[in-house]
């Protein structure tokens, strides 16, 4: 039922792999495999389940590596056609259920082909592109798209990440808080759904003609602005989870995820405007992520890493960081954060890896020991091996 996507990680020298030449063609060629059906359109887990937000974000992974090596950007482009062309079609059903503990909403997800017998609307869901109940979900497939129209060119990619943009737009301002509630049940206001659509509206900035960039500017000075009066970054300058019911900051964790996202946001705001005041609020995330979300040897961990039991979302969160300070460096370079990436990249290979059947695998534990891979896991360590390769 799979085919096995693989992709060539172009390790520069021995920054990332202490290998000598015979080992060498295998790091490079098979340093990360991707679980992908071509058929589908979509990426799956150990247990044939498809993932979706995920997708997205594994679909940004491998336009910016394509990005550094025009070989593998010729390998990724039919892919990412592929995911426009028949991800919608396969999409599963995405719905909100509270937590086992009652404090937050958890996602579930239905496979397209378990809804048959269900409600009309369950099935319908299914047939509206990258739009669901979910404005995160949304938001990342629509920076996926950027990253596929700044790697191609091909228009319909930018296109498909306006329309998503749109439809967030209109959620703007809907909730008691302000900003955009993270579902369409309106269950809750979170930090990664508000972080995404500042990241959204300053990448579709930097990619749109000048007539129209002043839109997208706005939208996203807009939403920086109401964001930091939240107090959703607290005071040790980390971004918690969310809002509570009194529109105040709830404490929750502060996933490294969310942290890695607002860096994205700033610096591709400051790209677009020059302002930088972005990159100086950013540099203060940065470094309190740097120091604060990090094991003993500087090993970036959430605490689900910390109790060794990172399953679902969980498992991609960290690359979503190391992306976003590679963001935040490429427009203001530091010598720490140069470092960070690099540390964590070096860590990944020589803690995190097992070679079996030929192909490389990276777990969830960056800092070891390895734990079975599954396509998030792996492409979250794919995320920082780009950023290492990006930044050097």
């Amino acid at each position: 039922m799979y085919t096995y996507f693989l992709t060539a990680a172009i390790v520069a020298g021995a920054t990332l792999v202490q290998a000598d030449a015979s080992s060498y063609n295998q790091n490079a060629g098979d340093q990360l495999l991707r679980w992908f059906n071509s058929n589908t359109g979509l990426f799956y887990d150990n247990s044939n389940n498809p993932y979706w937000w995920q997708g997205g974000n594994m679909l940004t992974t491998l336009a910016l590596f394509g990005k550094l090596d025009s070989g593998v950007a010729s390998q990724v482009a039919p892919v990412i056609n592929q995911i426009y062309t028949n991800a919608p079609k396969n999409k599963p059903f995405a719905s909100a259920k509270q937590s086992s503990d009652m404090s937050t909403y958890e996602k579930v997800y239905i496979p397209r082909n378990k809804l048959a017998g269900r409600s009309p609307l369950l099935r319908r869901q299914g047939d509206v592109g990258f739009i669901n109940s979910f404005y995160d979900d949304e938001a990342w497939w629509a920076l996926g798209f950027i990253a596929s129209w700044e790697l191609t060119g091909r228009i319909e990619y930018l296109n498909e990440a306006i329309y998503i943009w749109d439809d967030m737009t209109a959620a703007v301002g809907t909730t008691p808080c302000g900003g955009i509630w993270w579902d369409k049940a309106k269950t809750y206001v979170n930090a990664i759904a508000n972080e995404l659509y500042l990241h959204l509206s300053a990448a579709i900035a930097n990619n749109v003609g000048s007539d129209v960039k002043q839109k997208y500017v706005n939208a996203a000075s807009n939403q920086w602005n109401w964001f930091k009066g939240t107090g959703m970054i607290n005071s040790q300058n980390l971004v918690n989870d969310g809002l509570d019911s009194n529109c105040k900051n709830n404490g929750h964790p502060t996933y490294t995820y969310n942290q890695g996202v607002i860096l994205s946001a700033l610096a591709k705001l400051y790209k677009a405007t020059g302002d930088s005041s972005y990159l100086d609020q950013a540099s203060l995330i940065a470094n309190a992520a740097i120091s604060t979300l990090v094991d003993s040897n500087g090993i970036l961990v959430d605490d689900c890493d910390k109790n060794k039991n990172c399953s679902g979302d969980g498992e991609q969160f960290k690359g979503v960081f190391t992306r976003g300070l590679r963001d935040l460096y490429d427009q203001r370079p530091n010598a720490s954060w140069k470092t960070f990436i690099e540390r964590n990249a070096q860590s990944i290979w020589n803690n995190d890896l097992a070679i079996q059947n030929g192909g490389c695998f990276n777990g969830a534990y960056w800092g070891g020991p390895y734990a079975t891979a599954d396509a998030s896991t792996q492409s979250c360590a794919l995320d920082t091996i780009v950023a290492a390769l990006a930044i050097n």
